[in-house]
């Protein structure tokens, strides 16, 4: 009688060729090129592989040379502001290499209200920017991802700046702008900010964290109505993927990282992994279920 054995283990991640969600969005962002095609299919089957696609409600690959390319939301890819389709305003420059504000009139509309669509109660949110140019070393307002109602009396803002070599968080408060201890590093790179109730955030930089504020705020503030904008009139920065999602774990943002400089490295647009910063101390042993792109 043959002897027959039963291989146990871990099964390969096969690649089943085009993804349906990234042909969506190849053709209504009018992509042509086979390598960003390419880069857009692994996005996508890796968002989805990794358990983040349904946690994300707008991403935005910037990919491709045009202002029409770069305004469509992966997730959604209808010309509509019901989709959270990007409007950009003022002097942008689009390229393959992403999308830059010129420091004087830029800013892009998502038209996704945090609040409306997390939650009329919701306090929880992420925000992701990548940046992979920052040639401004003046320290200045600079909006790279917000959410700002206007009102010192409203909801809270998690709002990013950055210049001189250096990116802040602030968190609107009942006394206007309360600034809270900043992260010190080189802006380029992934940078992630997270609200996880209305008294904590944290910030993770490449898909570790670097710092947390607790006990922020002494009322129980909402997520903004206002909708997210990117880029500001202060900045001069180069956006090579934007995203807002539900509150990603940190096990999601490690993934979420991955995902994003995979896709950024294909296309030769990526800052290296030295772009760092020391993680909190009380941040023990990284994630390590992902190794590999396999």
């Amino acid at each position: 009688m043959a002897t027959q054995s039963v291989r146990i283990g871990w099964r390969p991640y096969v690649d089943l060729g085009l993804d349906v969600s990234a042909t969506a969005f190849i053709n209504a962002s009018g992509l042509t090129d086979v390598t960003q095609k390419s880069a857009v299919n692994t996005l996508v089957k890796d968002l989805k592989r990794f358990g983040l696609w349904s946690k994300i409600k707008a991403f935005y690959p910037f990919v491709g040379g045009s202002a029409t390319n770069h305004k469509f939301n992966l997730v959604d890819p209808r010309d509509t502001n019901d989709a959270y389709r990007l409007t950009f305003a003022g002097g942008w420059t689009h390229s393959s290499m992403g999308a830059q504000c010129n420091g004087s009139n830029t800013s892009a509309d998502t038209f996704l209200s945090l609040r409306t669509v997390l939650g009329s109660t919701s306090t929880q949110h992420t925000l992701g920017i990548y940046i992979n140019e920052n040639p401004s070393t003046r320290l200045s307002y600079r909006s790279d991802i917000s959410a700002n109602d206007g009102s010192a009396t409203s909801t809270p803002n998690i709002y990013q700046y950055s210049g001189n070599g250096t990116t802040h968080i602030v968190d609107m408060t009942t006394n206007w702008w309360s600034w809270l201890t900043p992260i010190t590093r080189d802006v380029r790179g992934l940078t992630e900010f997270k609200r996880y109730n209305s008294k904590y955030t944290c910030g993770f930089v490449n898909g570790y964290e670097v710092q947390d504020w607790r006990n922020m705020t002494t009322s129980p503030y909402y997520n903004p109505i206002a909708s997210v904008k990117i880029g500001s009139s202060d900045s001069l920065n180069r956006y090579s993927t934007a995203y807002v999602a539900d509150l990603l774990n940190s096990l999601d943002s490690y993934l979420m990282y991955f995902a994003v400089q995979k896709f950024n490295t294909t296309l030769a647009r990526q800052i290296g992994t030295s772009i760092s910063s020391i993680p909190l101390n009380t941040y023990v042993t990284p994630p390590s279920l992902v190794t590999s792109g396999k």
